[in-house]
């Protein structure tokens, strides 16, 4: 198995966030509700202006755009967006190898593909 993290790994890791902690193929409880709950709660409230850290990610506390609220969200270096709405019971990914991290054409590219993601939720 390579070490590196692949399109299938994080959609299982994010349905696994998405069922409370539950494997999406085995069904086991891999983590505690109560853990999954502690990622999406601001550890940092006291700095509000700073953003909203969970453990492991970033969240929206406030309905950002178009219906999204407590989403976690992270990013990788090669530009790699992932999100995670447990309300609506959905999370998306997008993955590319282009450097300059948050290059101008991918990143409204990201809130494009979310926008439309939400849009078909109405």
């Amino acid at each position: 198995m390579t070490p590196s993290p692949t399109l299938h790994r994080y959609s299982d890791i994010l349905t696994t966030l998405l069922n409370d902690g539950a494997s999406p193929k085995t069904g086991k409880q891999i983590l505690t509700k109560s853990t999954v709950d502690l990622m999406f709660e601001n550890h940092i409230p006291h700095m509000p202006n700073f953003g909203r850290q969970g453990l492991g990610l970033v969240f929206h506390d406030h309905e950002q755009f178009d219906g999204k609220e407590r989403e976690g969200m992270r990013a990788g270096i090669a530009n790699l967006f992932w999100w995670c709405d447990r309300e609506h019971g959905i999370a998306g990914v997008i993955c590319t190898q282009i450097l300059r991290f948050a290059d101008p054409k991918l990143v409204p590219l990201w809130f494009d593909v979310e926008k439309q993601v939400y849009d078909g939720l109405k």
